[in-house]
């Protein structure tokens, strides 16, 4: 009982502590030069990929049977285009990290065929060198011009330096199901935050690594996006929302919320 609420304690402070060590700023350069002065590179930080490759390889065989909040809307999603099309569809995910989700796919449905690739950072494709269960792109453009039927991405926008531009190349490429979740919005303007956390607390997968790593702050640049923008943009690129809920995370920055948005290009 003693341990339970010591630990419940620390994770309380720790939470307190990165909050107070968030900074807000009005506009985006200014959190990325401010970020990169605490660490080199800010989300694309050698040390950050190299550990969330370290605890994707140890937690390789725990994906199959592992179930968190970007798998709940991967599974709607999916369930909508099977129910629409009767058969799996070809997917794409933007900041898929190492492609834990195939994994989970594969053991899902037992088929190895699903496809499932992956945009990501130059450190980590690099890292994904060696991993044939997707295919991994570093560059988005080539990613979008191959035929996939659904887009998927999980709590990704929000760390591109435009994340507008980077929703409309991905309008553009007029795939017909788009889906967002864990994103970051504020009701009409941007925030632009240095998010704060541990390296140890990055990674997919929930377990603990073997290698040692110190527990380095990292920061890097989050921007809530402004959600009336958000929509605009969806229905000017002629797609429409097929399914809106609430996140169910938390959220970074003053007056923020998040959404799970599944949308269609319209015929």
């Amino acid at each position: 009982m003693i341990k339970k609420i010591i630990k419940i304690f620390i994770i309380n402070y720790e939470k307190i502590r990165f909050k107070i060590l968030q900074k807000e700023f009005s506009n985006i350069q200014d959190c990325i030069n401010y970020c990169e002065k605490k660490n080199l590179g800010s989300y694309n930080n050698i040390e950050l990929s190299q550990f969330s490759y370290d605890k994707f390889i140890e937690n390789k065989e725990n994906f199959k049977l592992s179930y968190n909040n970007s798998h709940k809307f991967l599974l709607e999603v999916i369930l909508i285009y099977l129910h629409r099309h009767k058969k799996l569809p070809k997917i794409l995910d933007i900041g898929g990290v190492f492609g834990e989700n195939k994994i989970f796919l594969d053991f899902l449905f037992k088929n190895n065929e699903i496809v499932y690739d992956v945009v990501e950072i130059q450190n980590k494709v690099k890292l994904a060198n060696g991993l044939n269960h997707s295919k991994f792109y570093d560059n988005i453009e080539e990613g979008l011009k191959n035929d996939y039927d659904l887009v998927f991405s999980s709590s990704t926008l929000q760390y591109f330096k435009n994340p507008y531009e980077i929703k409309d190349k991905i309008l553009e490429s007029k795939k017909k199901y788009i889906a967002f979740t864990r994103g970051n919005y504020h009701p009409t303007d941007e925030v632009y935050i240095a998010q704060v956390s541990k390296i140890t607390q990055n990674g997919p997968g929930e377990g603990w690594i073997k290698k040692n790593y110190s527990n380095k702050i990292i920061y890097y640049p989050n921007t809530a996006i402004s959600y009336e923008k958000f929509k605009k943009l969806i229905f000017k690129k002629d797609y429409e929302i097929i399914r809106e809920t609430q996140g169910i995370e938390g959220n970074i920055g003053t007056n923020t919320f998040t959404k799970n948005i599944l949308i269609s290009k319209i015929n």
